[in-house]
């Protein structure tokens, strides 16, 4: 009798602890109202921030009779942080802050002048850049506190502030005792330090694609050639 006593008492409570749990408020009658007791952040609220990576490759080449690049090679990382605040259902407006590398794998052609007219196993311009972009966001369809689909129209600024060649020579025989020696060139003079451009991104919540057009000369006039300015890739928001 004791026996079923506690049996009849733990389920008892099994019962009523259940009960509790059920209780707990899933799904908000008023969703306008319960957003407005909180901080209104989240991917579809009024605020939002986040951490994204980007790599691509430069999709054109340039088009000059003794100079190309590598297309494999030639590629663009970036990682930063983006900041949204939306403004109606369907529209957003946002900034950014990045880091952003850039490499240029030169072509070893015959008859090149830039950088220099030298025949090398392996030649690279390498640019560390930071800086910033302005962008708007056009969102689509019904969704919940997610991105979901969306298209992003910005605008970028940024500051390299380091600039180097790389060149790389592998001898059969040692030369100076060995048989592969790198060269590294600092502070590029010919390099316009300062670069803007367009960037537009086509994604669904965390994936997207995109493509970044460098509008401004990336080296100095007077050099006679111009780096790829289209780089498209994709990116990874983290949160």
């Amino acid at each position: 009798m004791k026996n079923h006593l506690k049996i009849y008492i733990l389920l008892t409570f099994l019962m009523l602890t259940m009960s509790v749990y059920a209780q707990k408020i899933l799904l908000q009658e008023d969703v306008k109202a319960y957003f407005s007791n909180t901080d209104n952040y989240g991917p579809n609220l009024r605020h939002f921030r986040w951490v994204y990576l980007n790599y691509g490759h430069f999709a054109d080449s340039p088009e000059y009779p003794d100079f190309g690049t590598i297309p494999l090679r030639t590629y663009a990382f970036s990682g930063g942080i983006y900041y949204k605040l939306k403004l109606a259902r369907f529209y957003s407006i946002g900034i950014g802050t990045e880091y952003n590398l850039n490499n240029f794998t030169i072509s070893q052609i015959a008859g090149k002048t830039f950088p220099t007219q030298t025949i090398h196993t392996k030649e690279r311009v390498r640019l560390h850049r930071v800086g910033l972009e302005a962008y708007q966001r056009l969102s689509f369809g019904n969704r919940g506190n997610v991105m979901g689909f969306f298209l992003d129209i910005g605008y970028y600024y940024n500051y390299a502030f380091s600039t180097r060649l790389i060149i790389l020579d592998k001898y059969d025989k040692p030369m100076y005792g060995a048989k592969t020696i790198e060269i590294l060139y600092k502070n590029l003079e010919f390099v316009n330090n300062f670069n803007y451009g367009a960037r537009v991104r086509l994604g669904y919540n965390r994936y997207s694609v995109f493509a970044d057009y460098r509008v401004s000369d990336l080296l100095d006039s007077n050099i006679g050639v111009q780096m790829p300015r289209l780089a498209v890739g994709l990116q990874l928001a983290l949160h």
